[in-house]
């Protein structure tokens, strides 16, 4: 089955599945992004040119207490790449335990902060930042000013 077909398989069952009941959620979202570049290194090159240089699709959902966060981003510029950014299912045993299931946030390093420039930063390039891997993650907020999470 081609991407494509996977992906609107996936919007229709969960679209399906979260309006069956009233307090549950579909969410869909993304982003688009242009650049603007001169190669001013090519000869013949005098006029800037403009580019979509990235875009995203969001999907955030609910549903008999699951809950499903999927983005997957596209870099038409850079060789045409694109790959699942975080796709997960998630389920909170209560108020303080939340499980994950499936590419998520790895629990270490600089979890909510990332590099805002096109060069990144040290921490990025040595796996501290910006890091989603495949697994089952829980999360545990039931101390006060304390979070632990364990993937």
């Amino acid at each position: 089955m081609n991407l494509k077909r996977s992906l609107l398989l996936i919007f229709i069952v969960v679209s399906i599945s979260a309006f069956s009941q009233k307090e549950d959620y579909v969410k869909f979202g993304g982003a688009l992004r242009f650049n603007v570049f001169n190669k001013s290194w090519i000869d013949n090159a005098t006029q800037p040119e403009a580019t979509i240089d990235t875009w995203r699709l969001n999907v955030d959902a609910r549903t008999a207490g699951v809950d499903l966060s999927f983005e997957y981003r596209f870099y038409p510029t850079s060789g045409n790449s694109h790959f699942l950014h975080h796709g997960y299912l998630g389920y909170g045993f209560g108020d303080d335990l939340y499980m994950k299931l499936g590419v998520s946030q790895v629990p270490f390093g600089i979890t909510k902060y990332a590099s805002h420039s096109w060069w990144f930063q040290i921490p990025y390039y040595v796996g501290l930042e910006d890091d989603y891997d495949m697994g089952i993650k829980f999360d545990y907020t039931g101390i006060e000013n304390l979070k632990f999470s364990v993937a």
